[in-house]
């Protein structure tokens, strides 16, 4: 009896080709490109999606398994020109995107418009892949995003506009992270989700939808300035906080009231700012407005993220500085092992 193998082998070689093509993907990244991904941007007229990171960076490496996801991976090589950015080397494309964008930690993830207008950046958590997902369809495609979150879904990771569990009271339903913002010449558009039924603005024009307009920060008053910095941070997720976050803090002429003290801890986001330095210099106000225990958590992971995420990496003096603000006793100790430990690490590289 002759055996006919060329079926079984074609159906090994289809498995094969599909085990492997499963595992092999990933979001397609074009390597230290900046100005010619901008030009295929706006040729293909898509968004551009920054990936940037260093070979040292340890939270980059966990990256890596997020952006294999299948779902996301083909999401973004369909509809995103991608680009990663080596921040580890000294090449005039590092540092055009560094001062361009003013990243100091990686990774940071970037959604530029055609003409690299930032859209989004994320530089202080590791989004999951169904976060990164959601910010580049709401981004890349707003209304059929708004449409798809409006259906009925049975996904524990959502929430109701109100906080409840019954769609009856609610326009749509959305995720945490969604965030939708278009850069607009001077003026930034933003559609925000619908206010809940028991918002006192809320109207029920089932066809309303919310649309802010900020005007330049110059033109505004300290109050309004206040609002905008919370605003664009949780909503916007651009970075454009910082400049009204500086803004608002240069209209005020005493930083020590109870509502600075909690602002300037709100906007905390490295160890090289103005706002850092006034907390060190004045700790226990700030922990008796804020609390010990939360001032104690900021001030590790901000020291964290200096050592372990900064591109400029601090030298040995500065390493036992940071560590003092943890623990003065062990600070030495620390800086030193910390160099030394890294030293070991690029050897190993």
């Amino acid at each position: 009896m002759t055996i006919n193998y060329r079926p079984l082998f074609s159906l090994c070689f289809l498995l094969f080709l599909f085990i492997g093509t499963t595992f092999s993907q990933s979001i397609n990244f074009r390597n230290d490109i900046f100005d010619s991904a901008l030009a295929h941007a706006q040729k293909e007229n898509k968004l551009v999606f920054v990936d940037t990171w260093a070979e040292w960076c340890g939270p980059c490496k966990l990256m890596e398994p997020i952006f294999r996801d299948p779902a996301l991976a083909n999401y973004m090589n369909a509809n995103f020109i991608n680009v990663r950015i080596d921040m580890g080397t000294q090449s005039d494309v590092k540092k055009q995107v560094q001062r361009k964008y003013n990243i100091f930690f990686l990774p940071t993830l970037l959604i530029l418009d055609q003409s690299g207008n930032l859209m989004f950046r994320a530089d202080n958590e590791l989004l999951t892949a169904q976060e990164i997902l959601n910010i580049a369809q709401a981004l890349n495609a707003p209304q059929d995003y708004m449409m798809a979150q409006a259906k009925p879904q049975s996904s524990s990771d959502s929430r109701l506009l109100d906080g409840s569990s019954d769609q009856t009271n609610v326009k749509i339903k959305i995720t945490d992270d969604m965030m939708l913002a278009k850069i607009d010449g001077s003026e930034t558009n933003v559609l925000v989700p619908t206010p809940s039924i028991n918002d006192p603005d809320y109207s029920d024009d089932p066809n309303e939808k919310i649309l802010y307009t900020l005007g330049q920060g110059d033109e505004l008053p300290p109050e309004i300035l206040y609002e905008e910095a919370y605003f664009r941070l949780t909503q916007l997720s651009d970075g454009s906080h910082r400049e009204t976050v500086q803004q608002y803090l240069h209209s005020q002429t005493n930083w020590s009231t109870d509502k600075n003290i909690k602002f300037v801890f709100d906007f905390l986001d490295n160890t090289d700012s103005k706002q850092f330095a006034y907390m060190i210099e004045n700790r226990s106000l700030f922990e008796s407005v804020i609390g010990k225990e939360k001032v104690a958590e900021s001030l590790g992971i901000l020291v964290y993220q200096k050592l372990f995420q900064a591109i400029d990496r601090p030298s040995v003096d500065e390493a036992e500085q940071l560590f003092s603000y943890i623990n003065p006793d062990s600070s030495k100790q620390r800086a030193k092992a910390y160099i030394e430990e890294r030293e070991e690490s690029l050897t190993r590289e």
